[in-house]
């Protein structure tokens, strides 16, 4: 049984990310609002900047992007009070999302290649490989076959497909 705030906050937070991915809103919504509790509990800062990025997650999946952006800035003020390196990437690649459905395909871009860059260094290749794939459906032309080696390299069948998915569809070809 697990006893820890901190670690339950961690738990609570992932739960909430499946169910917004899974279009558990409801769900999402309780998971997050017991997670960001127990990290104000446990005083970790990382896992309540982490709440806001899946609290901008779930606006966005209900449609209010106006609550999306809001929660994803206080999510990057908290990363950077206590030096989240990885939230601060996870927001960047959230504001790269939000040029390119804007149409500023050259600042989305530039965002989503500097998150890949700082996952890179962080040695997150999984998380580098999906920045890049988003980099290449905004234009980079050399994001595409960088991101499949990554995938290939960390064995994940689904980013080689999402890969090869983006190529059927004219995706820098």
């Amino acid at each position: 049984l697990c006893t820890s705030p901190g670690l339950r906050a961690r738990i609570q937070v992932l739960l909430g990310q499946r169910f917004v991915w899974n279009e558990r809103l409801d769900l999402a919504e309780k998971a997050l609002v017991e997670a960001e509790s127990l990290a104000n509990e446990a005083g970790d800062g990382v896992i309540a900047a982490r709440v806001l990025v899946t609290t901008g997650d779930l606006a966005r999946a209900r449609g209010d992007m106006k609550a999306a952006e809001r929660a994803w800035r206080n999510a990057r003020t908290a990363a950077l009070a206590v030096d989240d390196e990885e939230t601060l990437l996870r927001v960047l690649v959230r504001r790269g999302e939000l040029h390119a459905q804007a149409g500023d395909e050259v600042t989305a871009e530039a965002d989503l290649v500097r998150a890949a860059e700082g996952y890179r260094k962080l040695e997150l290749p999984l998380r580098e490989a999906w920045a890049l794939l988003r980099a290449a459906r905004v234009g980079n032309s050399e994001a595409l076959e960088l991101a499949r080696r990554r995938f290939l390299e960390c064995d994940l069948s689904a980013g080689v497909a999402a890969v090869a998915r983006a190529r059927s569809i004219g995706v820098n070809h």
